[in-house]
């Protein structure tokens, strides 16, 4: 119940269109119904003789429960027999003045005939248009609900930090933010446009078998809370099993994802075989799933058939009691009965399929607001600042760190300073905590203990928007778009000169190779830049870095995955980027550390070293020991 209430607050969004598209809705429903209407007074100019016409005065007319003889049958029932008797005057007013149409439509046969063929198609081309324009609105609505559902998922995967991102993969965020939303855009666009029509057209109707014979509408409407309880138990069973199905097909996203992501892998070791196998399994699960949902929903029209067919001959058989035992009944009202009745069938059917549309929609709508109701674990304070420039520098006070679920500390009783402007370098063997020391200075987490001064204030009195505005990251794993060079280096911001970004590029020592290219900065890099080299990414990351102009700047791992000629480059254009930045290098091979004015050496999360690289060469501790492993002894060797 919670869900659908939250689903129509998305669709008061639209309450005009919703408004406006249900009174057209019933505007075609009546005129729907009068062209049924219209049978009856063809059939009786047609069959009645014109000497037989007669105008019966209204107070004095054979109501439909009222027999040929005069004897008024009464219901039973004391709440029908009020309801017959509240309707009574305006039915009796109503009949009254059909019967002196009708008197002269019989009179002046072939004249009523034109007629009654011009109002019919009249109505017949106004209720094509007010339909019309009443599924638009209706699916209007249902779109701009579904859109405004998956920019909202969107926009809030985007917010989130990091933790939520490692809980969950890739596949599974692109499940909930496509398949689900897909299912309740079948489900909304559904109800918008047959889930409030439909019960409309079914009043309309009930309301025009009930004026034609009250009795024989209740004979005939008893599949009514049968078809109920159907909807009911095959509702139940739907919703279960599309969460159940929508689980398994975002296992098949997520076999995929993996895949494509990893085909250079897969490839190289000749793993096709068994990536495809592995996504068959998957494969499997999600088809049985869906194939069992498809059972449930196909053998409901089945039923939904026979219980129509057991509708229609109740109405028969009562329809021919009426007019041959008891002559309440006429044979004009009779076939007009009936072909209303057949009008009521398809409605019915499709309210019963709508059912079973929302209650798949409801599953995916579960998992979707379960996304949407995730809260970050990085909140901002409701008075945090605007960081309007780093001052002084940065201060790690007894910093500890551990990620959830693990007892074990990433980092433990961190205190080090970094001035403003200055070069720090962080190193250390691999699992020892560089990568962490950065994420938490960037508030991709908070620490677990201490404090983190920015100016002698703690980051988590800043915003975070402010905070890294100041920041730029250049990755060992550089993140490219399937976009220009130029775009990509003008990440986002349009308002900037191409001038701009050649300048960048120039001091990245990307120019040179940019400009070889197809289309130099105007050509298309491929999904993560896969069409250019890895030194060339990663000179295009150092480009976008410079044109951001952060006040501090981290080298995390930057020139580890590349070749001696490139790794050169590569450090030429940090020194270009560096000057006069507060820097952090996070680095695993120790040369292109040697820049920095202070080096600090962690070990299994704690700081064991620190100081310049000659004099933690002369230390002879944990920095000389990778330094051996790497041969790097160029400006000092260690003491004897």
């Amino acid at each position: 119940m919670k869900i659908i209430l939250r689903l129509i607050r998305y669709i008061f969004r639209y309450k005009w269109a919703l408004f406006v598209s249900i009174i057209l809705g019933t505007i075609g429903s009546l005129l729907s119904v009068f062209n049924i209407f219209a049978f009856k007074p063809v059939l009786e100019v047609i069959f009645t003789p014109a000497g037989k016409a007669q105008i019966a005065p209204a107070y004095n007319l054979p109501s439909v429960s009222t027999t040929k003889e005069g004897k008024e049958k009464t219901f039973k029932i004391p709440l029908f027999r009020e309801i017959e008797e509240r309707f009574k005057p305006y039915r009796k007013a109503l009949d009254a003045r059909i019967e002196e149409i009708t008197a002269w439509a019989i009179t002046h046969k072939m004249k009523a005939m034109y007629i009654i063929g011009i109002i019919v198609a009249i109505t017949g081309l106004i209720k094509g248009l007010v339909t019309y324009l009443s599924d638009y609105l209706m699916a209007y609505t249902g779109m701009s609900i579904v859109k405004d559902l998956r920019q909202e998922i969107h926009e809030h995967i985007l917010r989130m930090d990091l933790p939520f991102f490692e809980d969950r993969s890739t596949g599974q965020l692109l499940a909930r933010s496509s398949n689900d939303v897909s299912t309740m855009n079948t489900a909304i666009t559904s109800v918008m446009d047959v889930g409030i029509q439909s019960p409309i057209s079914i009043i309309m109707i009930l309301i025009l078998l009930y004026y034609l014979s009250p009795r024989l509408t209740l004979y005939s409407i008893f599949i009514v809370p049968v078809v109920g309880i159907l909807i009911g138990v095959f509702g139940k069973k739907i919703r279960k099993i599309s969460k159940k199905a929508q689980e398994t097909i975002e296992d098949v996203m997520d076999v995929m994802q993996e895949t494509y992501d990893g085909i250079r892998v897969v490839k190289a070791f000749g793993m096709e075989e068994f990536e495809s196998l592995r996504f068959l399994k998957a494969n499997i699960r999600a088809y049985k799933t869906y194939l069992h949902r498809q059972a449930i929903r196909k053998i409901f029209s089945p039923l939904m058939e026979f219980l129509g067919i057991l509708a229609a001959i109740s109405a028969l058989f009562a329809g021919a009691h009426l007019i041959l035992t008891e002559g309440t009944l006429t044979g004009a009202d009779f076939f007009v009965f009936i072909i209303a009745l057949s009008r009521l069938y398809r409605p019915i059917k499709d309210l019963s399929h709508i059912h079973l549309e929302v209650q798949t929609g409801l599953a995916g709508a579960e998992r979707v607001f379960e996304i949407l109701d995730t809260s970050r674990v990085l909140e901002e304070k409701p008075d945090a600042t605007h960081l309007t420039s780093i001052r002084e520098g940065i201060s790690f006070h007894n910093v500890s760190f551990r990620y959830n679920n693990n007892s074990q500390y990433a980092l433990r009783n961190i205190t080090v300073d970094i001035p403003r402007g200055n070069v720090t370098a962080i190193v250390g063997r691999s699992g020892a905590g560089k990568t962490t020391f950065v994420n938490i200075l960037c508030r991709f987490y908070d620490p677990s203990e201490g404090a983190i001064l920015v100016d002698n204030h703690d980051l988590r009195d800043y915003s975070l928007k402010s905070l890294r505005e100041k920041i730029a990251i250049v990755t060992q794993q550089v993140i490219l778009f399937n976009e220009t060079v130029r775009n990509n280096i003008a990440y986002g911001r349009k308002d900037i000169p191409l001038e701009a970004v050649i300048e960048a590029a120039k001091k990245a020592y990307a120019h040179e190779f940019i400009e070889k290219l197809p289309d130099g900065y105007d050509t298309q890099i491929g999904q993560h830049g896969d069409k250019i080299s890895g030194g060339e990414r990663q000179r295009l990351a150092i480009a976008r870095a410079i044109l951001k102009n952060p006040e501090l700047l981290v080298f995390d791992e930057a020139t580890s995955a590349l070749d001696s000629e490139a790794e050169t480059k590569i450090q030429q254009a940090m020194k270009n980027l560096i000057h006069g930045r507060t820097t952090i290098i996070i680095a695993h091979r120790l040369s292109t550390v040697k820049m920095a004015s202070e080096i600090i050496v962690l070990d299994e999360g704690q700081v064991v070293e620190r100081g310049s690289h000659d004099d933690l060469l002369r230390l002879d501790g944990h920095y000389a020991r990778l330094s051996r492993l790497q041969g790097i002894f160029v400006d000092s060797q260690p003491s004897s």
